[in-house]
């Protein structure tokens, strides 16, 4: 067992390792928190700790500053599976891009004009080349609706629409810039998921059998069960702006052993009024 190997060389990966597999999370957190730095190894000074992952103490999620320098990209750990990092960053990454990743996050800055989206389609093509089947892109500054569009049209005219599930991260802006994102997914012609995350929750448009983003999920499955509420108020406000992708199915994903009482689901339900074919809105549990 690869965790013994490394518990024989003095190496205390080994115990994380075995605690991950294991199961025994109390005591993985201690250990990673008083190695972390350690383990996340040439990295450490680069990257935001608090947003890097670990499995068994090596890195799967890589998050790196902004201002991080290209070089700071090469010789990524072969156990990384997410990779977070300014878009001009990542474009160095083209020529020899790292396999095996299943999340690429761009942040993408804004310093040119809403106008210019084929210059931003330009500046993202470099990044198609990077593989991976799930991209996350996060506007950098406040999100409005004109950013959100200025995005979409700037990622829907670049090779980066080939991927199979998309999500914009609107951390700091509107409610109306995910809609407005979310309205931009009848012209993505790439793969089947197509959402937004804001105020906590993540709204994912999907295809039905013709093709058409008729179905929605909604993913409020966090920890904090104080947040739930504003987290299902959040999901029902961009539900209820969805008219006009005219959607049949709405399924709510939470946290499995997450108290899901008549006022959540009431607040769930409310914006059924705003989408006439949508019938019971389904809860499903996550584990």
């Amino acid at each position: 067992m690869f965790a013994d190997y490394l518990l024989e060389r003095g190496d205390l990966r080994g115990e994380a390792l075995a605690l991950e597999l294991s199961g025994q999370y109390s005591r993985l957190a201690q250990l990673t928190r008083k190695h972390l730095r350690e383990w996340l190894g040439p990295w450490a000074e680069l990257v935001d700790p608090a947003a890097c992952e670990l499995f068994g103490g090596f890195p799967v999620k890589l998050a790196f500053k902004r201002g991080a320098p290209a070089s700071a990209l090469e010789a990524l750990p072969p156990t990384l599976k997410h990779l977070a990092a300014d878009w001009r960053v990542l474009s160095a990454l083209a020529e020899r891009p790292p396999r095996g990743l299943e999340v690429l996050e761009v942040t993408v800055g804004l310093g040119m004009a809403f106008s210019d989206f084929r210059a931003l389609a330009e500046e993202l093509d470099p990044i198609a080349k990077i593989v991976a089947p799930r991209l996350q892109l996060v506007i950098d500054g406040f999100a409005g609706v004109e950013a959100a569009t200025f995005v979409a049209e700037g990622f829907l005219r670049s090779a980066l629409a080939e991927r199979e599930v998309v999500t914009l991260l609107v951390r700091d802006g509107s409610m109306d810039a995910a809609c407005s994102w979310l309205y931009q997914a009848p012209q993505w012609g790439g793969g089947d998921r197509w959402g937004a995350r804001w105020g906590g929750s993540e709204v994912i448009l999907s295809r039905d059998e013709r093709g058409r983003f008729t179905q929605v999920h909604v993913d409020v499955s966090f920890d904090d069960d104080k947040a739930i509420a504003a987290r299902c108020a959040s999901a029902a406000s961009l539900l209820s702006q969805l008219r006009r992708m005219d959607p049949t199915h709405v399924e709510v994903l939470v946290r499995d052993g997450q108290r899901v009482g008549k006022r959540l689901l009431d607040t769930l339900n409310a914006p059924k009024r705003f989408l006439p074919r949508v019938g019971k809105v389904r809860v499903v549990r996550k584990k």
